[in-house]
């Protein structure tokens, strides 16, 4: 069986030009095109398959041995032609499976939805204990961190003392401090106060303002941070 890497051109109007992908010689020149799986693109490049083949063609750019040898060879075009920030590309991926396109804001596809109660896709629903093991599985050893003693000082340089803005940018603090200072419903608020875990947490009093409230809440907002402290600096 041979392997390859090919290109296909969309020669429509709803979609961006290229989709580099990879596969066996037999299944392109039976007519595969490519599959994209991006929320994007998706339900777009299905859709015209079915209805304007016509639209598309497949030209194989290399020929492989092995299925890992064109798995390295798509992975080295699409970082190379950087097809995930790339107008002229479908692929909203890299080869290896990393999204790495500017989703960010209007592009997003969920940007303005709400994903609230029956809303939310997994809304009544929950994972299997079949998907749990393969979720368990499939994230194992790819998004750990090491929390070494360096780990820790890095964070600390990097998080201590910023603010949100010098932290993440000004687009994204806007809408963190959108989301915080949304009004807490009634329902919300006593759901918290009953949670055991923030029952038990100990809590201290500000020498301030006299608020009973918790370690995290008192070096954040009380304390040399009090509303009392900063009003008579103010003044």
């Amino acid at each position: 069986m041979t392997f390859c890497t090919y290109l296909t051109t969309y020669h429509g109007n709803k979609m961006p030009i290229f989709y580099i992908g990879r596969s066996t010689v037999e299944r392109v020149k039976q007519g595969y095109r490519g599959s994209v799986s991006s929320r994007l693109y998706k339900s777009i490049w299905i859709k015209e398959l079915n209805d304007c083949p016509h639209l598309f063609s497949t030209k194989i750019l290399t020929l492989h041995s092995t299925k890992q040898e064109a798995a390295e060879q798509e992975e080295w075009f699409h970082k190379s032609l950087q097809v995930h920030k790339n107008t002229l590309y479908i692929n909203q991926a890299t080869g290896a499976g990393t999204f790495l396109a500017d989703t960010a804001g209007e592009k997003n596809f969920w940007y303005g939805k709400d994903r609230s109660g029956k809303r939310n896709p997994m809304y009544g629903r929950k994972h299997s204990d079949g998907t749990k093991e393969r979720m368990s599985k499939s994230g194992k050893g790819k998004h750990s961190q090491p929390k070494t003693d360096a780990f820790k000082e890095t964070m600390r340089r990097h998080y201590a003392g910023k603010t949100y803005e010098e932290r993440f940018g000004a687009e994204y603090a806007k809408q963190i401090k959108a989301k915080m200072s949304k009004p807490k419903s009634e329902e919300h608020i006593k759901k918290q106060k009953e949670n055991p875990y923030n029952a038990n947490r100990p809590k201290y009093p500000c020498p301030h303002c006299q608020k009973i409230v918790s370690a995290s809440n008192l070096s954040r907002w009380h304390g040399d941070n009090c509303i009392l402290v900063i009003s008579r600096e103010t003044l």
